[in-house]
């Protein structure tokens, strides 16, 4: 699927959790999601894509380290979840597509990094939502690329993959995904 549509269909989970936040608490919360849902296509020899991923690092660094005022202090935990989730795109960036990246052990692993920056600041109660945000956008990206016709390594480091063979990252599948989950996110918004 197209960067587009793994931001949309993110969105489309994740909006419903949303009414009851700040605007300011909104803000951030989309940004993670938006962050979860590209993050996983760091493995992408695509330059776009990658730019796309660096590009949502840096505007999450700016919500993290208080410049929005959600998270104002950043303490060892959070510095160390920051880290952790370094260490992740590192990693990732090195791996082959659709492997480490697209699997249950990765998307654990960020969300538990993006956990430990929301759980260990002044954000700590609506922490919960963000985790629950950002790792619900991980794994609609890991979930829906296994409609595409590559393999996705949804149990690495388990060998082989799940693959459905059902639509085109670019084609018409991929749209009608994306257009149906951004009704999904309007109707969110409005009620």
């Amino acid at each position: 699927m197209s960067g587009d549509t793994h931001a949309a269909v993110a969105l489309a989970v994740t909006t419903s959790l949303l009414p009851t936040m700040s605007v300011e608490e909104q803000t951030f919360a989309l940004a993670l999601v938006a962050f979860g849902a590209i993050l996983p296509d760091v493995d992408q020899t695509n330059k776009r894509t990658k730019k796309m991923v660096m590009t949502a690092l840096v505007v999450l660094g700016l919500l993290v380290t208080g410049t929005s005022g959600v998270i104002k202090t950043l303490n060892p935990t959070a510095m160390l979840g920051l880290a952790l989730l370094a260490v992740w795109i590192v990693i990732g960036y090195t791996r082959p597509h659709r492997e480490f990246t697209h699997s249950f052990v990765a998307a654990s692993i960020a969300t538990v990094a993006v956990a430990m920056i929301t759980f260990s600041t002044r954000v700590s109660d609506v922490a919960a939502l963000y985790t629950l945000n950002f790792g619900l956008a991980m794994l609609s990206h890991d979930l829906i690329d296994t409609l595409n016709g590559k393999r996705v390594h949804l149990l690495w480091p388990s060998p082989g993959g799940v693959c459905f063979n059902l639509v085109a990252a670019s084609g018409t599948g991929n749209n009608l995904v994306k257009y149906m989950s951004l009704l999904i996110v309007a109707i969110n918004f409005v009620v």
